[in-house]
């Protein structure tokens, strides 16, 4: 019997390990141009719409909190994917007030075009605090995208 327990006791106090904190995000995005600003996630595996979403001038749309693992926020790098759970899609269109557009991509391996201003890159963001970080249009967003020549759908 004490042979068990002398057997027993390490494995029960190996057992109570201590668990990682967990840190959670939320990725913000807000509109600070004077044209409407519409998302359209796409899967260029099949080129289908997942998800779209509009926001309209001085307002914000706001990605569900998530769990994201035992690393700080604050440490990851600026290439890491920012996952706002808006959509599982892999490639975005930015589309301001029907007349310009900005597209944005990931991959698989988590590269990500362009590097600048890419709602996929985690290094775009800002910190605000409370677990957000914030991605902002700019009117500047605006004068950068391609003009579409047109409606852009």
């Amino acid at each position: 019997m004490r042979n068990l327990i002398l057997f027993c006791l390490p494995l029960l106090l190996n057992g109570c390990v201590r668990e990682a904190k967990m840190y959670s995000t939320q990725y913000v995005i807000k509109n600070e141009t004077s044209q409407v600003v519409k998302l359209n996630y796409y899967t260029t595996l099949n080129n289908t719409l997942l998800n779209n979403y509009i926001i309209n001038t001085n307002e914000i749309l706001e990605g569900p909190l998530s769990e994201r693992g035992s690393t700080s926020p604050l440490d990851y790098p600026d290439y890491t994917l920012a996952v706002t759970n808006l959509s599982d899609g892999d490639s975005l269109v930015v589309i301001f007030n029907n007349e310009k557009k900005t597209i944005m991509q990931t991959s698989l391996d988590g590269y990500s075009e362009p590097l600048n201003r890419n709602l996929f890159r985690h290094g775009n963001y800002e910190y605000l605090g409370n677990d957000q970080f914030q991605f902002t249009f700019t009117e500047e967003d605006y004068e950068n995208a391609e003009d579409c020549g047109g409606p852009c759908e």
